[in-house]
């Protein structure tokens, strides 16, 4: 967490509704604060979460802006919207929650699915 990334790649990894969060300013998360920095690094794993939950059970690849994730104030997690398919089970408009948590000098997050009762 504490090495620094460039802020411009925001332009690659959010959405202009993520940016808000992300400029939020220093905030406490899971008992560690958080600058605009660390909220950059925990937007992009939890979208590397939605990206390896779903490649291995569809073989889509979804990009960063193929998912819409705002945090969920109060918890830790993000909700998020599929902007593009990833299947017929999976279209656009599919909500989900990816879990994220600073842990020491880790961020973690992890996204789980359902498999259809089929």
């Amino acid at each position: 967490l504490s090495r620094q990334v460039d802020m411009g790649i925001t332009s690659h990894i959010c959405l202009p509704e993520e940016l808000p969060w992300i400029q939020g300013g220093a905030e406490e998360f899971s008992g560690r604060t958080a600058d605009d920095n660390a909220r950059l690094k925990m937007l992009f794993s939890a979208k590397e979460a939605v990206f390896k939950a779903f490649y291995p059970i569809e073989e889509i690849y979804l990009d960063f802006v193929d998912a819409c994730l705002i945090y969920d104030e109060g918890s830790t997690s993000f909700r998020g919207e599929l902007r593009k398919s990833a299947s017929a089970e999976f279209p656009v408009g599919t909500r989900f929650d990816v879990a994220c948590e600073l842990q020491q000098d880790y961020i973690v997050a992890s996204l789980f699915l359902r498999q259809s009762s089929s």
